[in-house]
């Protein structure tokens, strides 16, 4: 199980697999963030699955477990 909880990470990017557009909204698929951690090494991280984006907001839909 991937515990992410209490470590630091500066965001570098984001990934998604796919988008789905709505008539008011978009959600966008299966989110990978590219991270730098304290040591100053980069990976990617899988924390929550589906993110929603309505209006320049942007909402998480779903999260991962046991990814």
């Amino acid at each position: 199980m991937l515990r992410e909880g209490g470590k630091r990470y500066e965001l570098l990017d984001v990934r998604f697999a796919g988008e789905t557009n709505y008539q008011t909204y978009r959600v966008h698929r299966e989110a990978t963030l590219r991270v730098r951690d304290s040591n100053g090494e980069e990976q990617d991280l899988r924390v929550c699955g589906s993110l929603l984006e309505q209006k320049g907001a942007w909402k998480v839909f779903s999260y991962v477990v046991g990814d």
